[in-house]
């Protein structure tokens, strides 16, 4: 049990990765050091690779949490529930550092672009 096969190679955590980027212009890493490369050089810099980032710490988390699970509670989940969660809690990250921009834009007196928005990029490059 390596850990490009617990995080890549199996079917499992295969389809966690897939359900983010195969509808994304994003080219999807398939190794550990694939992915370093990738959050570093392959992502656009500013707010996309933030969230580029958060969907992969996101993704580690949860497959390394289901494996644990699975070892001590033999309990599996199906990855779309997986899926689910990791969605759920990255628009609410986004949506967090939405509001702290807003609140920074309110003081200095700055309207924000909706558009470049967190929640915004993340619906127009992930979508679920």
């Amino acid at each position: 049990e390596s850990r490009d096969h617990i995080y890549f190679s199996c079917s499992y955590s295969r389809s966690v990765w897939d359900s983010f980027f195969t509808q994304t212009s994003f080219n999807q890493p398939y190794t550990f050091s694939e992915v370093i490369r990738w959050v570093h050089h392959s992502t656009p810099p500013g707010k996309i690779r933030t969230i580029c980032k958060l969907v992969t710490q996101a993704v580690f988390y949860a497959i390394w949490n289901e494996r644990n699970k699975r070892l001590h509670t033999s309990v599996a989940r199906h990855p779309q529930l997986i899926i689910r969660e990791i969605q759920i809690i990255l628009k609410a990250k986004l949506y967090g550092m939405d509001q702290n921009v807003g609140n920074t834009n309110r003081i200095s007196s700055v309207r924000p672009n909706p558009g470049d928005s967190y929640l915004h990029l993340w619906f127009q490059n992930f979508p679920s």
